[in-house]
């Protein structure tokens, strides 16, 4: 790891490939990583050079809002893709979607700089959390689906196709609260995705959606599961045609809103634990790289 990079701490230090763009962003530490790319938590250099100054009055809260999440994608086919991708969704996003989709920052060669998502974590951890994840859970995760495919396959222009939506490529963002009380979902890495003039909504959607609800249940994929699951599973594997996904969405949010009307605030808080400790981790951690990289007491 060159010299002038911070170390991330905890067990092992950060690796930071020779590509990062250092004359822009510091990294502070790894945020993800995949087949394509790494992922670090970064600061706008002049950001992070002020925060070095002023170490004593910092803030995490303020740190953290001030976070980069920069991509190096050495594929520079990938890395063009995405870009394209995060222009669309930049120019094309209202109030009500923005929220539901990476932001792009600025990019170079091969990185992608976007705003990061913090406090978060994947879809992937929520189901080592929960095995199965709870109804009402799942129920909101797939509206929140839903949505940000009915904005990508049905309202975008270009549309976009995202080619890769698994639980890897979904956050929760436990910075935002819908109306239901459980926090947002956001879709990130699009390297794999297209933009294209026409896109068959519910094919590309599909498939996708029925592995996001057989990954949370812990169930074989087209299976049914036990209860409570009916109508939606009707819908999937016995539709005679295409299902217009917003109109799906209003069914969904209406079979959330009856589920959600039985819960009890034990139960709630029982669904929502797990991920608070999770979140209060990945919090922990990212104090202690703020703090190894000088920038807090």
């Amino acid at each position: 790891m060159p010299d002038d990079h911070p170390d991330a701490g905890g067990v092992s230090p950060m690796y930071v490939v020779d590509e990062f763009p250092s004359q822009y962003y510091v990294p502070l530490a790894t945020a993800g990583s995949g087949s394509y790319g790494v992922v670090y938590f970064s600061l706008r250099k002049e950001d992070y050079n002020a925060a070095v100054k002023a170490k004593a009055a910092n803030t995490f809260e303020n740190l953290r809002s001030k976070l980069v999440a920069v991509k190096v994608c050495p594929d520079m086919s990938l890395q063009s893709a995405e870009v394209k991708t995060l222009q669309v969704l930049r120019d094309s996003v209202d109030k009500d979607t923005e929220r539901m989709f990476a932001s792009l920052i600025n990019s170079g060669h091969p990185w992608i700089a976007t705003k990061a998502i913090a406090p978060s974590i994947s879809l992937f951890r929520l189901v080592e959390l929960q095995e199965p994840v709870a109804r009402e859970l799942v129920l909101h995760l797939l509206l929140e689906m839903t949505k940000a495919c009915h904005f990508m396959y049905e309202v975008s222009k270009p549309r976009l196709a995202h080619r890769d939506l698994h639980l890897g490529n979904m956050l929760i963002d436990a910075s935002y609260q819908t109306r239901s009380g459980f926090p947002g979902l956001v879709v990130i890495d699009f390297d794999q995705s297209e933009t294209v003039d026409a896109i068959d909504a519910w094919k590309e959607y599909r498939v996708d959606a029925w592995a996001l609800v057989s990954a949370l249940l812990q169930i074989p994929y087209g299976i049914k599961p036990a209860e409570g699951w009916d109508a939606i599973y009707q819908t999937f594997f016995s539709a005679t045609g295409p299902v217009s996904l917003r109109e799906l969405s209003d069914t969904m949010q209406a079979m959330l809103t009856e589920a959600l009307a039985n819960v009890t605030p034990e139960k709630m808080r029982s669904i929502l634990d797990p991920i608070k400790t999770a979140i209060e981790k990945n919090e922990a951690d990212l104090r202690h790289s703020f703090r190894e990289a000088g920038l807090m007491e």
